[in-house]
């Protein structure tokens, strides 16, 4: 019901609410359309998924050696696993330490390897304590769509946002968004490609969507974002163009598929054990 007086609300904003009876509601698992019939006749309003809770409180800020990135924290078969981008863990000996950004300061905590992805830029870490809250997110590439929209999630360029406890005393992540633009092979490798612009601090963040004919909050995790794809441009020197190339951002961004995430778990179920009431 508030959605719905929020709808109208909306669309008295914006001068179309005049005489608009809502028709038919969409149905649970579906919410994304609303029928909807005015004096200039029926129509249909599209609503869109909004990042919620169940992915903004399992990303979290990481600091590996001197540098820093992004991780997430999923639950795999009764067990919490904390996944990032191999660039960055294949810096920690282990077991090990790991910085994890909170109440304003790095905290160390234990760290043991799960497994690092044999040509992919992914690893999967078993902590010592649990991380995230008991949340919903569900593990999978299943029912994504080509052309549909994502979203990703970190700690780029060093940007930091404190809430206080309305995240836990944890930063809260940028959030961009993006496109399911291909998956492709590179390398022989399978990537999902993002129409999107990643910004170094990224790295090891995921990639989340709500497939199509899903409720808006029910998200899913894809992927984990590596890099991006880079395109060599010519340089200007004093307003001429020179035959010196510069590497740029394309705006494709690369992913690892978060199935392979799920394969080292499953070879090496070490992650910290939830315990169900």
């Amino acid at each position: 019901m508030k959605v719905l007086l929020l709808l109208l609300g909306l669309l008295a904003i914006t001068g179309c609410a005049r005489n608009v009876v809502v028709q038919e509601k969409a149905k649970s698992g579906s919410a994304r359309p609303l029928d909807v019939v005015g004096r200039e006749g029926k129509g249909t309003i599209y609503m869109q998924s909004i990042v919620t809770g169940c992915v903004i409180q399992r990303v979290f800020h990481i600091q590996v050696a001197n540098a820093v990135g992004t991780a997430f924290a999923v639950d795999v078969d009764g067990r919490q696993y904390l996944i990032t981008a191999k660039h960055l863990a294949s810096q920690i000996p282990y077991p090990g330490k790991i910085g994890i950004y909170h109440e304003g300061v790095w905290k160390h905590i234990d760290v043991s390897l799960t497994g690092h992805a044999d040509g992919d830029d992914v690893s999967v870490l078993a902590c010592n304590l649990r991380l995230a809250p008991d949340l919903p997110l569900r593990v999978t590439t299943k029912d994504m769509v080509y052309g549909q929209e994502v979203f990703f999630l970190g700690f780029p360029l060093g940007l930091i946002s404190n809430v206080g406890p309305i995240n836990r005393d944890f930063p809260l992540p940028i959030i961009k968004r993006a496109t399911l633009a291909s998956q492709i092979e590179i390398n022989g490798k399978k990537v999902e490609l993002l129409d999107g612009i990643n910004n170094p601090g990224f790295s090891g963040g995921p990639v989340v969507c709500v497939p199509p004919g899903y409720a808006l909050n029910d998200f899913q995790v894809i992927g984990v974002i590596s890099g991006y794809q880079i395109q060599f441009e010519k340089t200007v020197l004093n307003g001429k163009e020179t035959e010196i190339l510069a590497p740029m951002n394309s705006g494709l961004i690369i992913c690892t598929p978060i199935w392979t995430a799920v394969e080292l778990i499953k070879r090496n179920s070490n992650g910290f054990p939830l315990r169900k009431p």
